[in-house]
């Protein structure tokens, strides 16, 4: 291709590409795309993201953009024969495959674009003080990846199909994936890898899997990213074909080495993981003291996996705001804040028959015996979103009065329920919203979680509705009265009743429809 030759190309790319941005199905998409940059410092649920895997959020809404490239790219490849002008292009200076070359080049720009976006999406969700962890390159670039490959898919349909409703077909399929994924698909560890994108479950936050420490990771995204590489290369090239001439032999090399790029990818990503990494992650699961670090904080130990030290002061503000509620000697038992995790696998909730995983209590209780921290208390791997702040809260303060340990469901009604309600309400404000929240999805009382797992310390209603009460009432002088009566408060056969006048408050009735279990 001479000089003259080439500057024809790149004009041509320069006006398809402006062509393409301009178009309002792109400018559509982009508003998709672009308020996630923004929404990231407004949303509280973003306040306390985990970077390895927040990044994989970035994908659908770029396959969005990528079915929209899908769409206009087919549009200018056959624009000429829609409006009837296909043999006037034969008089041009440029011919087929250089005009294919200019349209395939009209998209960089857009990818570019696409680029930026999630870039500045990542580095705000960094700079956040609840930012934890770190991004996965590979996951980032599969954005933009997605984008050129849509648009590479419209380009080649427009040199081999010359109807105007593939493409739109096409496209509305792009979009229902990206729409299906955005809105959340029952939890899964083994989503499929064969579509553009592949990022982690949504949903309920009782059922969607928790993160894992980033060196636990299983997504094969880079091998991804090559299967999508080798996509790309193969609709580009097969579209840089001549459609009647005899192909030359550096296309048929072009188009065996994408084929050949796509299958090592396609295979990568689907190969057995290590066994290996199924060891670190039981590990992980059920003796994860020899792969964290701790740090003291007065007389209470943070332990940690790598990545999420950032936490540690949240955590520690709902610690201490329990613990300056309760007595002294009390407040000064030594204690351990561990995190912990389900990483052996998930099981998918929403099927019919599954289970939730159960506690590996006593792997937990050997485990922190040998760290030196009997009876650590469990936090887990999320943070900021309401639930995971009460369920510290409130089996710390489960703790604090029956120093049971991790793993333990329990059922709390009387005066130790209200206790307990209160002292985990009170801590921070995102302790008591999460209280409310964690009430309104609840079908009576409330019950505070374990990272994941579903032991739980479940307070009856009318120790429920005793402890809204006292929230309602200002903290310190709740916090008197707990302090001057927390010997029978905290004592397993003191009533609600008996509470409440201890509080100077009526007690709430007894509702046979809204009580459960024994307890009154």
């Amino acid at each position: 291709m001479t000089a003259q030759h080439a500057a024809a190309v790149a004009a041509l790319a320069r006006v398809e590409g402006l062509r393409l941005l301009r178009h309002p199905a792109i400018l559509t998409a982009l508003l998709v795309l672009g308020p996630l940059v923004y929404w990231v410092t407004a949303d509280p649920n973003w306040q306390y993201p985990v970077l390895h895997d927040a990044d994989q959020w970035t994908q659908p809404p770029a396959l969005l953009l990528g079915a929209a490239t899908l769409l206009v790219s087919n549009l200018a490849v056959t624009r000429a024969h829609r409006g009837g002008a296909a043999e006037l292009l034969d008089v041009l200076v440029l011919g087929p495959t250089a005009r294919t070359t200019a349209h395939l080049l009209a998209l960089l720009p857009l990818a570019a674009i696409t680029a930026v976006l999630v870039a500045s999406h990542i580095v705000l969700l960094a700079a956040l003080d609840g930012a934890v962890s770190h991004s996965n390159p590979f996951e980032l670039v599969t954005g933009p990846v997605v984008v050129l490959l849509g648009g590479a898919i419209g380009v080649l349909l427009g040199r081999i199909v010359r109807s105007a409703i593939v493409a739109p077909l096409l496209t509305v399929v792009f979009a229902a994936i990206a729409l299906v994924l955005v809105g959340g698909v029952p939890s899964s560890t083994d989503p499929n890898w064969f579509l553009p994108i592949a990022p982690a479950s949504g949903g309920d936050p009782l059922l969607v899997p928790p993160s894992v420490p980033v060196d636990l990771m299983t997504r094969p995204a880079g091998a991804h990213l090559v299967y999508l590489l080798g996509l790309l290369a193969l609709a580009s090239s097969l579209a840089l074909l001549p459609g009647r001439s005899r192909p030359r032999p550096v296309g048929v090399i072009a188009v065996l080495i994408a084929v050949a790029t796509t299958i090592t990818g396609g295979l990568a990503q689907v190969v057995p993981r290590s066994g290996t990494v199924d060891a670190d992650r039981v590990e992980a699961t059920r003796r994860p003291a020899a792969i964290q670090h701790c740090w003291p904080v007065d007389q209470v130990s943070y332990c940690a996996f790598d990545g999420f030290d950032p936490w540690i002061g949240d955590w520690d503000a709902v610690t201490e705001a329990i613990l300056r509620r309760v007595p002294p000697d009390v407040a000064a038992r030594p204690l351990t804040i561990r995190q912990r995790v389900y990483a052996d696998g998930y099981p998918d909730q929403s099927q019919p028959g599954s289970t939730p995983p159960l506690p590996p209590t006593e792997d937990w209780r050997a485990d922190d015996q040998a760290a030196g921290t009997p009876g650590a208390i469990t936090v887990g791997t999320r943070w900021g979103d309401g639930w995971s702040e009460t369920s510290l809260a409130g089996r710390l303060a489960y703790d604090l009065i029956n120093h049971v340990g991790p793993g333990v469901s329990a059922e709390l009604c009387g005066a130790q329920g209200v206790l307990v309600g209160w002292l985990a309400g009170q801590a921070t404000t995102g302790t008591r919203a999460g209280l409310r929240k964690v009430a309104e999805n609840s079908r009576g009382g409330v019950a505070f979680l374990e990272s994941g797992f579903p032991s739980a310390i479940v307070l009856d209603q009318r120790a429920t509705d005793l402890m809204w009460t006292l929230l309602d009432r200002p903290d310190d002088d709740v916090g008197k009265q707990v302090l001057a009566s927390w010997a029978e408060l905290s004592a397993p056969g003191t009533t609600v009743e008996r509470a409440a006048q201890l509080f100077g408050v009526i007690a709430p009735t007894v509702v046979a429809d809204r009580d459960t279990g024994q307890c009154r």
